[in-house]
C-alpha cells in the first residue's frame, strides 16, 4: 500500500507541465562544460544563498521504476561524493505498459515507501522533497547532466528558476565513466558554492562497482512492505521453505519482432553484467563467431533450458520451491503461454511454483487457488485490511523484489534494472556482513543496524575500494568503451548463489543438450 504522503500530494498539485527546450553546446567553454542558450539573459539572476547544499535527483518521466532507482542510486552516490543533501524527489508515473492489471496510483511510489530511509542516511544526507524546495523558494540554481539527455521537465520548480537552472547547466560528456573513487567524483564535478541544484542524466550512472555496493548495504526494503511480504509469505509459501526466485523480464524493444520471453540480447560474453565467461565445450566456439557476424547479438532459449536451469539451481540449493516474477502475464497470449508452459513443467517435476501472475486455469498458490480479483481481498493477502487503502503496481512489485532478497538464489534477466536492483542488494548484503564479521562477530540484521556509526564508517570505506566495472549496459556499450576503466569484472563463481537465467538457460547449457540459439541474424 502506498501510505498517504502529504509531501507527495502537495507535490503532485504543483506538477508544472514538461518543457521542450532547444540546447546549443558553448564551443567556448571548456570541454566539459555546456551551456544551454535560452532566450532572454539570466546570468544576472544570484543563486539561492542558504546554509545546505541540496542535490535534487531528476529523475526520467519516460522509464519505468526500475531506471528510476538507478537514477537515484548515482544521484546518492554523488551527493554523498560532493557532501550535499540528497532530496527525496518522488518517482515519476512511468510508460504504461510497466504496469499490471492493478491500479495505477498517478506517481510512483515514494522513496519512503520503498526503501528504509533511516539506513540511508547512514550513507547519504537526506531530506524530504518539500524541505528542499522550501529551502530553495522552489528556485533551481543550476542543472548538472552526467550525459546529454532529452529535455527535461522540472516538476515543482518554480519556472523561471528551470530557465536559469538550464542556462547555468554542466554536462559530464560521460566521463563519469572513468570514475573509481568519491575523489574522482569530486574531481570531475569541481568546487561549487550554488546551493540548489539539479542533477540528470543519472542512466546507466557510475560504472563503479563499489560505489554500488557501499550505497546498496544501507538501501534496504522499507519496514511496510517487508511486513506485507511477510504476511504474503506466511499465507502462500511458508516462512520456513527454501525457495529460489526468478525474475522473468520480457523484453519487448531490444527484441523486436522476435519471440518476447525467450529472447535475451547479448553484449558479448554474458547477460547485463560482464561475466568474461567462457564456456568449455566446442559449440560455443562456433555460437561466439556466429554472434560476432550478426547484426544482433542476441540469444533465444527455449523453454525447457530455462526449466533446466531453474530446476539445477534449486537442486543445489536444497529448495524444493520457485517463485516467479514476471511481466509475461500482460504481454498477450504468447506471454500467458510461455509463463503457463514454465509453471506447468516445473510442477511436474514435483516443484512448488508461486507468483503473482493472472492466468486462466493457472493456480497461483500451493493449495491451488488463484489471486484475488476483488480489490479488498487483493490487498487482505498483504494484510491490508483499511477499506479505504487500495495497492498499487508499484506496491506488489515492491513485495515482490523483497521476496525475491529473501531466497536461497536469485536468478534474474540481464536486461532488467528491476533484477539489478534485487541482485544488487543481495551482493551488498553479503559482502557487508563478511565485513563484519572480520570487524565485530557474525550479527543478526538488527544487530548490524544498531551498530555505532564508526563501525557502518568502516565498511562503507572497505565496499568502496572494490573498483570493478559495474555491469556492461548493451544499449549503451559504445559510450562506455569511449573511456579506459579498470576491466576487472564480476564473475559468475562471484555472484554465485545468485545469477542470471538467461545465462543459465543459454551459454551453461551449451555441451549439456541445452539448445539455444545464438545470434540469429534475421
Amino acid at each position: 500500500m502506498t501510505r498517504p504522503n502529504s509531501c507527495c500530494q502537495q507535490l503532485q498539485k504543483k506538477i508544472l507541465p514538461p518543457r521542450n527546450l532547444t540546447a546549443e553546446v558553448s564551443t567556448k567553454k571548456a570541454e566539459s562544460v555546456s551551456i544551454y542558450l535560452l532566450d532572454g539573459d539570466l546570468s544576472q539572476e544570484k543563486p539561492t544563498i542558504v546554509d545546505e547544499k541540496f542535490i535534487w535527483p531528476l529523475l526520467s518521466e519516460y522509464v519505468g521504476a526500475g531506471n528510476q532507482v538507478m537514477e537515484f542510486m548515482a544521484a546518492a552516490i554523488v551527493a554523498r561524493a560532493l557532501n550535499r543533501t540528497l532530496c527525496l524527489s518522488p518517482f515519476r508515473d512511468g510508460p504504461s505498459r510497466h504496469f499490471g492489471l492493478v491500479w495505477r496510483n498517478g506517481h510512483g511510489l515514494a522513496i519512503e515507501d520503498r526503501y528504509n530511509v533511516e539506513e540511508l542516511k547512514k550513507f547519504v544526507k537526506v531530506a524530504p522533497a518539500e524541505h528542499c524546495l522550501q529551502t530553495c523558494n522552489r528556485k533551481l540554481d543550476a542543472s548538472w547532466f552526467l550525459r546529454a539527455q532529452r529535455s527535461p521537465s522540472f516538476p515543482h520548480w518554480e519556472k523561471n528558476s528551470t530557465d536559469k537552472a538550464m542556462y547555468e547547466a554542466m554536462n559530464l560528456k560521460w566521463s563519469f565513466i572513468s570514475w573509481t573513487t568519491m575523489e574522482d567524483i569530486k574531481n570531475g564535478f569541481g568546487e561549487s558554492n550554488l546551493s540548489c541544484v539539479a542533477l540528470g542524466g543519472l542512466f546507466p550512472g557510475v560504472r563503479w562497482r563499489g560505489a554500488y555496493l557501499a550505497l546498496n548495504a544501507y538501501l534496504p526494503t522499507s519496514d511496510s512492505l517487508r511486513q506485507a511480504a511477510t504476511i504474503y509469505q506466511m499465507k502462500t509459501f511458508g516462512l520456513d521453505r527454501k525457495f529460489i526466485a526468478l525474475h522473468w523480464r520480457f523484453e519487448e524493444t531490444l527484441c523486436g519482432r522476435r519471440q518476447l520471453g525467450t529472447c535475451f540480447l547479448r553484449c558479448g560474453d554474458g547477460a547485463i553484467v560482464a561475466t568474461r565467461l567462457r564456456v568449455e565445450a566446442p559449440e560455443w566456439r562456433e555460437h561466439e563467431k556466429k554472434m560476432r557476424e550478426c547484426s544482433f547479438h542476441g540469444v533465444r532459449v527455449t523453454v525447457e533450458d530455462m526449466v533446466a536451469a531453474l530446476h539445477d539451481k534449486a537442486t543445489e540449493m536444497g529448495a524444493d520451491a520457485v517463485y516467479i516474477a514476471t511481466d509475461g502475464w500482460v504481454r498477450g497470449k504468447e506471454g500467458k503461454f510461455l509463463v503457463k508452459q514454465v509453471v506447468e513443467k516445473l510442477r511436474e517435476k514435483g516443484m512448488m511454483v508461486v507468483g503473482m501472475w493472472h492466468i486462466e486455469e493457472l493456480p497461483n498458490f500451493p493449495d491451488g487457488t488463484m489471486i484475488p480479483t476483488d480489490p479488498q481481498k487483493l490487498a487482505e493477502l498483504y494484510g491490508i485490511t483499511a477499506a479505504d487503502q487500495k495497492i498499487s503496481s508499484r506496491f506488489i512489485s515492491g513485495v515482490e523484489q523483497e521476496i525475491c532478497a529473501r531466497s536461497e538464489a536469485f536468478l534474474g534477466t540481464g536486461q532488467s534494472t528491476w533484477s539489478l536492483a534485487v541482485f544488487r542488494q543481495r551482493l551488498a548484503q553479503r559482502k557487508a556482513r563478511k565485513l563484519v564479521r572480520t570487524l565485530v562477530d557474525d550479527l543478526s540484521e538488527e544487530e548490524f543496524r544498531a551498530l555505532d556509526q564508526s563501525i557502518h564508517d568502516q565498511v562503507i570505506a572497505e565496499l568502496l575500494k572494490d573498483d570493478h566495472e559495474a555491469e556492461l549496459l548493451c544499449g549503451y556499450q559504445r559510450e562506455l568503451n569511449r573511456f579506459k576503466v579498470n576491466s576487472t569484472a564480476e564473475t559468475r563463481e562471484e555472484e554465485a548463489p545468485d545469477g542470471w537465467i538467461d545465462l543459465e538457460a543459454c551459454e551453461m547449457r551449451v555441451g549439456k543438450g541445452g539448445s539455444c540459439e545464438f545470434g540469429t541474424c534475421d
